[in-house]
């Protein structure tokens, strides 16, 4: 029968193709076939120092590591008791939450809303059971109902003892899987601790022992898709979905195989052809793995240039383009100023000429202290006016350009 180490596991799972829903399914499949992904004996994470008063930790680094230091690990024997124990007090608390009708954590809210209404009258718990709650709790007598709550706490407060033993004897294990990602990353040690320890406490929720395989073989997963996922989103400039990030990854390690394969850059027909994608996806997942650079990068030999010198500034106008606009103006200017003040307004309030903004008929109707329709009479006849000058010929010129 096969057995897997560490170091055959990397090769067969690896960090950024695996799903974390996927991951019960896969130890269970597994299953029997399993040995500790890690040695029986975790290392401890820092070397012991003499007594003395010199043994003070000049860090949260080192006071942390120092105190996980002395939290004993737990043996299989051990581990498999406290889960047990876990089970049952779960198994006990579902029937409990059965015999109410509702979630113990529904129940938990309801029963401190209600305090502040018991302190002034015992009746306030029966009112609330009467009125305010599902009628699974009518049936049950105020001091039943508190009892129902006193072993609610109990139950509850029992499990996370067991939890708070799973989580303390494996936080080397996190600081362990934490160096390997070190490098190569924005993230301090310690954050990358941190993440791993939220992937351990996901780990302790969802661990089965029936399925045969140790917690620190189950956690260690949980804990390098924490990290790996706080990772992808801190060491960006611009933050991309996990999901992208796994795809954009694949992507990379694809274009990589295919240039030892081919001697040669892979076209992108060749790199989607061998991840079963479109082209067009394959671009847009190039596109979005490229890192941002600052605009203030220094460039040239002597970085006396930064990068943005480079860039186009498309809102800004060429001098060409500035003066052909001027002498338009000056053109539309001079038509402009031979026309009666009142057409000269129309004109300029319809069309948003000399830096006006355009208005409708009725505004400048408003504008001018004129009806709609004579507005528009105004605008017909002045501008057939104009096609008849010469100087509006001249435009055409302009709009040929």
């Amino acid at each position: 029968m096969k057995n897997y180490q560490d170091n055959n596991i990397d090769e067969i799972l690896d960090d950024n193709c695996i799903d974390p829903t996927q991951l019960d399914d896969i130890f269970s499949h597994l299953g029997e076939y399993y040995e500790e992904i890690l040695p029986e004996e975790i290392e401890p994470v820092i070397k012991k120092k003499k007594k003395g008063k010199n043994n003070i930790s000049d860090s949260p680094m080192k006071a942390y590591l120092k105190d996980i230091n002395q939290i004993s690990l737990l043996d299989a024997d051990e581990e498999r008791e406290l889960a047990m124990e876990m089970e049952k007090k779960r198994i006990k608390l579902k029937e409990i939450e059965i015999q109410l009708g509702m979630s113990a954590k529904r129940f938990r809210k309801w029963m401190e809303q209600g305090t502040e209404t018991e302190r002034h009258q015992d009746t306030g718990i029966k009112e609330k059971t009467q009125y305010a709650l599902p009628h699974s709790l009518a049936k049950f007598s105020i001091e039943e109902i508190k009892d129902r709550f006193h072993q609610v706490d109990t139950i509850e407060a029992e499990i996370e003892n067991i939890k708070r033993r799973f989580i303390e004897a494996n936080l080397r294990l996190v600081v362990t899987v934490a160096k390997r990602y070190i490098q190569g990353t924005v993230m301090s040690l310690l954050d990358i601790i941190n993440e791993g320890n939220l992937g351990l406490v996901k780990a302790v929720d969802r661990y089965n022992y029936m399925e045969g395989y140790r917690f620190n073989t189950y956690a260690i997963w949980w804990i390098k898709q924490s990290i790996l996922r706080a990772i992808s989103d801190q060491s960006r400039t611009i933050r991309v979905p996990i999901y992208m990030v796994e795809i954009i990854n694949r992507c990379m390690r694809t274009i990589q195989l295919l240039s030892q394969q081919l001697g040669r850059e892979p076209e992108l027909k060749e790199i989607a052809e061998k991840m079963n994608l479109p082209v067009q996806k394959v671009i847009e997942l190039i596109n979005v793995a490229q890192e941002p650079i600052s605009l203030d990068s220094p460039v040239g030999i002597d970085g006396e240039s930064q990068f943005g010198d480079l860039i186009e500034d498309k809102e800004t106008l060429s001098p060409a383009k500035t003066a052909f606009l001027r002498m338009l103006q000056e053109k539309i200017d001079v038509i402009l100023n031979m026309l009666p003040e009142k057409e000269k307004m129309t004109l300029k309030l319809r069309f948003g000429l000399d830096g006006m903004e355009p208005h409708t008929l009725e505004e400048v109707g408003k504008i001018l202290g004129l009806t709609r329709e004579r507005i528009r009479q105004i605008e017909k006849n002045v501008l057939k006016k104009l096609r008849s000058m010469k100087l509006t010929q001249e435009l055409q010129d302009f709009l040929i350009e």
